[in-house]
């Protein structure tokens, strides 16, 4: 068994295939050069027709000066055509199988284009440049007995040079798999080194905004903000078990509604939909909810409601409780001062722009956080691209081992290093 590294496989080639191919190669160089020389030549006689000196020539026959023109325009059309289908050949200095196929193909092209001329414009030349398109015809046919001599070697002598290049070219493309998949770990190796600067840049945000937010006055204000919420929550505790009870007298035909103003039953509802904001509304001494209260009493204690029994014994408890004890005036004084306490606090961040500076510190950790997505994005398609050439290289250096191992009749395997 043979084992050759990938950079091994052309001199092994070059060393198995030196008595067998390369007389093949010179004679596929004599050729190229040889068609090389002809189409030099057809391009000269087609620039003849150029400087002939039938372009200028004058009958004295009038009839035929208006013949002599035509023909003119026409030789001039035929030549420029003829070196603009010449100058699309590619003449290289390859001489693998593909390049002259490809050589082969340009040819055929160009003597239909060149059969296309000559029967649309040769006609119409006739009976001048006579001499020029005789020897343009001329290296026309040379060119063309060149030509069916390369297609005739590549189908009966080349043809075997095609595997050759074939497997030339499959180490060309896995070298360029390779080269494609060493680009792709440098840019994510890059990547690994952004994507930790990304993380670090982060990190250091987040616990700046965290130390803004949790430090003088944003840590003043969101102090009081839950001082406020339990506040109100000790205040919602306190009116829950009336709540339904204000509900029904809010609904209801009580006589007792008729003690209170327009005013004070607008506050019934208020105290039912948005009961601590209502409660803020008040002023010190809490009238307008004690009346409220009062009402209500009443209401229960007629037996005006249709509530059970349970219930209405409830709601008269904590009814007695708050008129009675004045806990909820305190709760009030509180839940003011906080407020307030808020509403300045508010009013001097506003004035010092504290705000702005928290927007942007938030801007920031958002701008950080979609780049980081982003570029984990990349991340993951980058690995998923050398995962992919990972395989293709594998299977394409397990079919170059089993091609050569064809060719040379032997055991032979390709391995990277």
């Amino acid at each position: 068994m043979v084992t050759l590294k990938l950079n091994e496989v052309k001199d092994y080639i070059n060393r198995k295939n030196e008595k067998r191919y390369n007389p093949l190669q010179a004679k596929a160089r004599l050729i190229n050069q040889k068609i090389s020389e002809l189409l030099n030549q057809v391009k000269t006689s087609a620039e003849k027709i150029l400087t002939s000196k039938d372009r200028d020539a004058f009958k004295a026959v009038e009839d035929n000066f208006k013949d002599h023109e035509v023909a003119v325009k026409n030789a001039e059309k035929l030549s420029q055509g003829i070196v603009e289908s010449i100058g699309k050949i590619n003449i290289g200095e390859e001489y693998s199988y593909n390049s002259l196929m490809n050589l082969s193909g340009s040819l055929k092209l160009f003597f239909q284009n060149v059969n296309e001329l000559g029967r649309r414009l040769v006609p119409k030349i006739s009976p001048w440049f006579k001499t020029e398109l005789k020897d343009l015809d001329y290296n026309i046919r040379k060119l063309a007995e060149q030509a069916d001599k390369l297609n005739q070697f590549l189908l009966k002598e080349y043809k075997e040079i095609e595997r050759v290049d074939k497997i030339i070219e499959a180490v060309e493309a896995i070298n360029n798999s390779l080269n494609e998949k060493r680009i792709l770990q440098e840019r994510l190796e890059s990547l690994k080194a952004e994507l930790e600067d990304l993380a670090n840049q982060l990190k250091e945000a987040e616990e700046n905004y965290l130390k803004f937010k949790t430090t003088g006055v944003y840590k003043n204000y969101t102090q009081i903000d839950e001082d406020l919420n339990d506040v109100r929550r000790s205040f919602n505790i306190i009116l829950n078990p009336i709540l339904k009870p204000l509900s029904k007298l809010s609904k209801s035909s009580s006589k007792a509604l008729g003690d209170l103003s327009t005013e004070q039953r607008n506050a019934i509802d208020r105290y039912i939909s948005e009961p601590f904001l209502t409660f803020l509304d008040e002023t010190a001494e809490l009238p307008m909810l004690k009346q409220i209260l009062k009402t209500l009493q009443l209401s229960l204690l007629s037996q005006e409601l249709d509530l059970k029994k349970d219930r209405v014994e409830k709601a008269i408890k904590q009814i007695n409780r708050i008129l009675q004890d004045n806990f909820l005036e305190e709760l009030y004084k509180k839940a003011k001062f906080l407020t307030e306490s808020k509403e300045k606090l508010k009013a001097f961040i506003a004035e010092k722009g504290f705000n702005e500076k928290s927007e942007g510190l938030l801007f920031k950790i958002e701008e950080l956080k979609n780049q980081l997505a982003d570029k984990k994005v990349e991340e993951d398609r980058l690995q998923t691209q050398i995962l992919n050439f990972n395989s293709k290289i594998s299977k394409d250096l397990k079919t170059l081992s089993e091609n050569l191992s064809e060719l040379f009749k032997d055991e032979i395997e390709v391995t990277l290093s």
